[in-house]
């Protein structure tokens, strides 16, 4: 059974992609996989095809692969070609993505690749979907629509031999279907790159070449049982409307049309019959294919809508602070959720701050200005950080959203939620981080569900795609200190009995900053904290920089602490605080580290049920905590339970013991795996939008 790559090659249509992907997943045959090549002008619509893939066909699609286009199909065949090559696949099938496959597409091709072909091509187009009476027109919103009839049918036909008409018209009269790598190594741009039509005419011209001169094992079959080609949505396709247009793709085609016309003798190429089928096996698929072409497939396709604006009247923070310090969860994700919004193109996008610098760049603009006042009238969704700010602008036509990253229990969401029916009635949606967090606050504040929406947290761009990390034997913890860090060496000098040449570093404080790259906090570096957080742990921070096994550093850049991150082996997070989500935990897992944490909060959700999490057994689940008080005096290593603290580190010593093994880095390859597919934050701009849109 050979091993055959699909390549489904789309470049503007999700409505007629999923009826490609939908037929191509659905074959008699085990041995393959489907890569969606997009080769589309349209910068957006690789991240639509990608958004739309992951929620409808999770798991079923191998690569999403984005390839440079011209706007023309030629190039988009050719990238097809180019990716197989780089792939072990025995054969390549490429579908259109507004054409369909048999379900018995690839076992029939199967059978024809035993008799030794290199190359497969199917005469023009023996299967076709078309209508009988024309299809209607009609524009709504600007955007137009065609409306078919219930008349849509699967035309079947078979060839026995083709007419010698085709020696001197431009028409091919085979389409490629399949080839091998022997062909493909040699023929990466077979198809002409230029041509808004026939590209595939210069492709025939050359595979008969190769025919009449022996240089491949070529098939030419007549079997309507394996492609469906797409009749009805011909607008795809460039038309010729006059003889100037026809003159005009000759002269491009002069150079190889002069050299093969003359020899054409295609009625003398064998057409191979290959028609045995049973009539069953298709007759339930073309049902249910023309039935689905008459459905309303969900449109995922991004409109341009409103300027948006984010409205952060917290901590002080600016554009270049994530270059400077490490960012809070909150304000990380406005940063990178504006940017990748702002690089859309579709809209301008304001972020208000107390940062005190102002930065205007293309599309976007941060301001320290907090007056709303002098953006409203330019920006029609709101974004409030947490609560709603500015009730005198309230009783107009903006959109009010509020993107809440805190839990039930910070003391200004006890205040400003308690009395949530005095501004629900402004508000457009609510836009949480974790199903755990949104499903508290509909049970503790009685919000409207069909309100609320989830986009969890993404990992910093930095960290994207698989990343080169040279290990050491090092654990990490990069989290504020009351969310766990007083539980961090009493364990870790434990772990240390065990496995005596671990080391730690860590990465925590409140205002304590430290921009140096190698450097860990020295004993003088402690001798300014006078307020703040900070004076709570200061005893912490000196027994920290005492230990000649642990480097503590403070805050610092992003940057330094990926450097760091990519080096670790573990993050060790024994956790007391019920997190929303934890950004932490996604860029460990970016950088192939193992979570071990406590199983509180939405850390499970999180990491999609794939970090080690234990049950400290301590009471943080409800909104009476003081979170104030929590900072200043968090749960420590004695209120956590026997069973907790040993199960937690007997995993770290177990993980540290086998980290090479097979099943371990298994498990971190699907750890990345995840993070690639569902955690970046260009992917969250584009879910943003269309929650927006909802």
């Amino acid at each position: 059974m050979n091993k055959i790559l699909i390549t489904i090659l789309t470049s503007c249509d999700l409505k007629l992609l999923d009826l490609s992907i939908w037929s191509s997943i659905n074959q008699d045959y085990e041995n393959y996989d489907i890569y969606i090549i997009v080769n589309s002008k349209n910068s957006i619509y690789y991240n639509e095809v990608k958004h739309f893939c992951s929620e409808k066909y999770p798991g079923k699609i191998k690569k999403i692969i984005e390839t440079e286009s011209n706007g023309k199909p030629g190039k988009g065949h050719n990238s097809c070609i180019q990716e197989f090559n780089k792939t072990e696949y025995e054969y390549l099938v490429i579908l259109d993505g507004d054409d369909f496959l048999y379900p018995c597409a690839l076992r029939r091709l199967n059978n024809l690749y035993e008799k030794g072909h290199d190359i497969v091509l199917l005469d023009g187009n023996p299967s076709k979907i078309t209508y009988k009476n024309k299809f209607t027109e009609s524009t709504n919103n600007n955007i137009k629509q065609f409306n078919y009839n219930n008349n849509i049918y699967i035309e079947q036909n078979i060839v026995n031999k083709i007419s010698d008409d085709f020696n001197n018209i431009i028409a091919t009269p085979f389409r490629l279907i399949s080839i091998n790598k022997s062909f493909s190594n040699n023929n990466e741009k077979i198809y002409d790159e230029h041509m808004g039509i026939y590209d595939d005419y210069v492709t025939f011209l050359k595979i008969y070449d190769y025919f009449i001169n022996n240089k491949y094992n070529i098939g030419f079959y007549s079997d309507p049982y394996i492609y469906i080609y797409n009749g009805n949505n011909a607008l795809s396709v460039t038309k010729i409307n006059n003889e100037s247009e026809n003159d005009k793709i000759k002269y491009h085609l002069k150079p190889t049309y002069d050299k093969y016309i003359k020899q054409l003798k295609v009625e003398k190429l064998v057409v191979i019959p290959n028609i045995n089928i049973n009539k069953n096996e298709i007759y339930l698929f073309e049902n249910e294919l023309t039935s689905k072409y008459n459905i309303n497939i969900t449109d995922y396709k991004i409109k341009k809508i409103d300027n948006i604006l984010f409205y952060d009247t917290g901590i002080i923070w600016n554009y270049d602070t994530i270059n400077k310090s490490s960012l809070r969860g909150t304000e990380n994700a406005i940063y990178q959720l504006s940017k990748f919004l702002s690089e859309l193109n579709l809209n301008k996008i304001c972020v208000l701050t107390n940062g005190g610098v102002f930065n205007k760049n293309k599309n976007i603009i941060f301001d320290n200005n907090l007056n709303i006042n002098h953006y409203k009238n330019d920006y029609n969704i709101i974004i409030h950080q947490g609560k709603l700010t500015n009730i005198n602008i309230y009783n107009n036509n903006h959109k009010h959203i509020i993107y809440i990253h805190h839990d039930i229990n910070v003391e200004f969401i006890k205040k400003e939620y308690n009395n949530v029916e005095q501004f629900d009635k402004y508000i457009f949606k609510y836009l949480f981080v974790s199903h755990w967090q949104k499903n508290r606050y509909i049970q503790y504040f009685n919000l409207n569900p069909d309100k609320c929406y989830v986009i969890q947290n993404a990992i910093n761009p930095i960290l994207e795609k698989n990343i080169i990390n040279v290990k050491t034997n090092t654990l990490i913890y990069f989290a504020t200190p009351y969310r766990g860090l007083l539980n961090v060496l009493p364990m870790f000098n434990k772990i240390r009995e065990y496995i005596p040449n671990i080391n730690i570093k860590i990465f925590s404080s409140f205002l304590l900053e430290n921009n140096n790259d190698n450097n860990p906090l020295k004993l003088d570096d402690l001798k300014n904290i006078n307020n703040g957080y900070d004076k709570y742990y200061i005893n912490i921070y000196k027994l920290l920089i005492n230990n000649e096994n642990v480097n503590f550093y403070g805050n610092v850049p992003q940057e330094i602490l990926f450097k760091h991150l990519k080096e670790s082996k573990i993050l060790m997070y024994p956790n007391t605080y019920p997190e929303t989500c934890c950004t932490s935990i996604l860029e460990a897992m970016a950088c192939r580290n193992f979570i071990v944490s406590s199983d509180i909060g939405a850390l499970r959700e999180t990491s999609n049920g794939m970090a080690y999490l234990y049950d400290p057994c301590i009471d943080v689940n409800h909104n009476n905590i003081n979170h104030n008080e929590v900072v200043s005096n968090p749960p420590n290593i004695n209120d956590l339970s026997i069973n907790y603290k040993k199960s937690f580190m007997e995993k770290i010593i177990e993980i540290l013991n086998n980290y090479n093994s097979i099943n371990y880095q298994k498990h971190l390859d699907r750890q990345q795996k995840y993070i690639n597919e569902k955690c970046l934050w260009k992917n969250k701009a584009i879910d943003f939008l269309n929650i927006l849109d909802d």
